[in-house]
């Protein structure tokens, strides 16, 4: 198999050229690698989407003299000859209006938000910014000659080889003042990872994979950083890497409902954890819920022992479609008190019922057969009790 091949198998959105008609596969490296679909271009300019879902309204059909194209979960943007800008896809934080923008010589996409680098080396971003991953306006003298987006986090080259970050730093992945020498940047989800002048690689951020262990690499010329994984390509044309991979293998551990409750946050779930929610003690909340509530009933134990037979393939899908991980947050923290009030048995009405239904059925799409078959039946369940104005596991749907 040829190197070109590989990456494009294993790392989806990459530097790399492969055979016509497609030349150049996701000119960005970038965290987002469980994103909707990799973009492309043709040799004439025009762009094309390989494994796009879509129902999210991307359509690159009418994108022309395009030279550079990068991924978000689940949006796109292109970069244009001119130095202007086109995007398409999820506009829910307002990512995809990029119209205005012009003498950009490089465009990057992070979850729900995307970014452009100018020839100035001046940086704009648009959309989501929850950790602060688009203020990258205080970079405005920082002469950048690359940028580069992950989950929730962006950090941009500078002309003198140091580096600067800003974003969700929740595994110390924008902990890169110290960092020089450096010549090429790729952020993953929740990590970062330089390639320095002398062919060697530093790294920085989640680590629960491996996926930073890089200080042995030598000999290298690029790096790719996706989800959870990082790829080196050597000299000699060969490839080192380390993370987690397409398949989903990593060594975790998943914690079954029947056993004592860990002391600490589940390990790998601590990565959703930490995205899905702002207060560690709704932690605390959900899982009193689970054994006060839902273990309680006959129907409330399957439905628990089914998800959590599932585990292992729910964090999958989690971690590869991070906005779902954010709409999920989101219902949660909404809910919080509807949650409390449940446990008391008072009165628990839940705020956006059918928010929470069309999170089942976007998680459907998105999971294993079996597991989506689970979300769609809950999801139908949530529907059914919603228009009848009744109850569900100590919750009113209205």
């Amino acid at each position: 198999m040829r190197v070109s091949e590989w990456l494009l198998r294993h790392s989806r959105y990459c530097v790399l050229v492969v055979s016509l008609p497609i030349m150049a596969v996701a000119a960005e490296s970038n965290g987002t690698d469980g994103g909707s679909g990799t973009p492309g271009l043709h040799a004439g300019g025009t762009a094309a989407v390989m494994d796009r879902n879509d129902d999210d309204g991307t359509d690159l059909a009418e994108w022309a003299d395009v030279i550079q194209v990068a991924d978000g979960a689940r949006h796109s943007v292109g970069l244009k000859a001119d130095g202007t800008a086109v995007a398409s896809g999820d506009d829910w934080y307002g990512q995809i209006h990029v119209n205005g923008w012009n003498d950009l010589i490089q465009v990057a996409a992070g979850v729900g938000y995307t970014v452009g680098l100018k020839s100035d080396g001046t940086a704009v971003a648009i959309g989501a910014n929850r950790y602060g991953q688009t203020d990258v306006a205080q970079w405005m003298w920082s002469a950048l000659t690359r940028v580069s987006t992950g989950w929730f986090h962006t950090v941009g080259l500078k002309a003198d080889g140091t580096v600067v970050a800003v974003g969700l730093n929740n595994y110390g992945q924008t902990d890169v003042a110290d960092w020089n020498g450096v010549t090429q940047i790729a952020a993953g989800g929740q990590h970062t990872v330089g390639l320095k002048g002398d062919g060697t690689a530093i790294a920085v951020g989640d680590n629960r994979y491996r996926q930073c262990e890089v200080a042995e690499w030598r000999d290298l010329v690029q790096i790719v950083a996706g989800g959870a994984y990082t790829v080196g390509l050597r000299r000699d044309g060969s490839l080192v890497k380390v993370g987690r991979n397409n398949d989903g293998e990593g060594g975790a551990d998943f914690w079954n409902p029947n056993s004592a409750i860990p002391s600490g946050i589940p390990d790998p779930w601590d990565a959703a954890y930490r995205v899905m929610l702002d207060d560690s003690s709704t932690l605390g909340l959900l899982r009193s819920y689970r054994d006060q509530v839902l273990m309680r009933s006959e129907r409330g134990r399957h439905y628990t022992e089914l998800a959590y037979s599932h585990s292992e393939e729910a964090l999958n899908v989690l971690l590869d479609n991070p906005r779902l991980m954010i709409v999920a947050g989101e219902l949660i923290e909404l809910n919080r008190d509807v949650l409390a009030a449940a446990l008391e048995g008072e009165p628990a009405e839940v705020r956006d019922a059918g928010a929470v239904v069309d999170f089942l059925k976007n998680f459907a799409e998105e999971a294993p057969p079996v597991l989506g078959v689970l979300a769609i039946g809950i999801a139908k369940e949530v529907s059914h009790r919603q228009r009848a104005g009744g109850e569900m596991f100590g919750f009113t749907l209205r």
